[in-house]
């Protein structure tokens, strides 16, 4: 009877732990929570930028690939959004000793893929808890950013950013401002000539960084600092008056804006008329090779639209077609 009781013992503990150990609760906890508590705020340095879902983030100019960080921590006699908390703090460790040592600055688009299940949010992550362990999973890419950062987007903003552009209205002036922030740093949301959420957020930053007022409109003043040449010629006048525009011609050709009809031919030398970051490719997000200043004198090999492909001594890359006065 006694080694009956003792076996019928061994068979519900037994069982007790199994259903412990088979408990996978999914939990989404708050990132604010996370990275605010005590031990995060003394591990997790300053160097490394974490970004999860689609916050914003300045202009990356070295991408060094996307990586996972699969951790689990022990969870027993501790709550469930704590034990996720130590999970979660292992992970960006993991995540910030990697980055150091690629010599990256920046994780971004940081999403939660416990058991492969992918959750992109900027402000909670999931975590799966057990009896005995809880856990999590990251993948993030990382990046090295420029020096400047723009402002977040809310949830709520990139909701209402993802809706059809359909509602705005194109503007060009619109798309050279947008240029302009994403050689700046700024996260304009692309340069597509429509004046988004994105756009409005980046434009409030600058708007800061200048001391200017933060109305989040590219006003004149804006604009002005911006760089942005702002044409005042109606549709009509510049039809009547082609010979005072820029134009474009087949080949290699380009007419030269001062008004003399001048034609710029392929490996023309010409001044930088403003200061100006060189790409790598012609796109904002490709890597900044080299900075021109003002009057420094370009070699203008191929002009593709908004970008130019220019060399310098020994700086050859893609520059905005506008800082050469085009």
């Amino acid at each position: 009877m006694k080694k009956l009781t003792v076996m019928i013992s061994v068979c519900l503990m037994t069982l007790m732990m199994s259903s412990v150990q088979a408990r996978d609760t999914r939990h989404m906890y708050s990132l604010a929570d996370a990275l605010g508590n005590s031990n995060a705020k003394v591990k997790i340095g300053g160097d490394i930028k974490f970004y999860f879902g689609e916050k914003s983030h300045s202009n990356v100019i070295k991408q060094f690939g996307e990586y996972q960080s699969n951790k689990k921590t022990n969870a027993f006699n501790k709550s469930d959004k704590v034990a996720c908390e130590w999970a979660f703090l292992s992970a960006m460790l993991s995540f910030q000793d990697r980055a150091r040592s690629l010599g990256a600055n920046a994780v971004i688009n940081i999403k939660s893929y416990y058991k492969k299940n992918t959750v992109s949010s900027a402000t909670e992550y999931e975590c799966g808890a057990g009896g005995i362990i809880a856990g999590v999973t990251f993948r993030g890419d990382f990046v090295k950013l420029g020096n400047r950062t723009s402002s977040y987007t809310s949830p709520s903003s990139s909701s209402s950013s993802s809706s059809s552009t359909s509602n705005l209205t194109y503007s060009d002036k619109t798309k050279q401002a947008q240029l302009r922030l994403q050689s700046l740093g700024y996260n304009a949301g692309g340069a597509d000539g429509f004046y988004g959420n994105r756009s409005r957020n980046a434009v409030r930053q600058f708007q800061t960084d200048k001391s200017i007022n933060t109305t989040g409109e590219l006003d004149e003043e804006t604009l002005a600092l911006l760089g942005v040449k702002q044409k005042s010629t109606e549709p009509s006048q510049i039809k009547s008056n082609q010979t005072n525009t820029t134009q474009v011609k087949q080949g290699s050709e380009i007419e030269e804006p001062a008004n003399t009809g001048k034609v710029i031919t392929k490996g023309t030398t010409i001044k930088v008329i403003d200061n100006t970051f060189v790409f790598a490719a012609h796109d904002s997000l490709s890597e900044m090779t080299a900075t021109l200043n003002k009057g420094t004198s370009v070699t203008v090999l191929q002009k593709l639209g908004d970008w130019s492909l220019i060399q310098s001594g020994d700086i050859e890359g893609y520059v905005y077609t506008e800082d050469l006065g085009f």
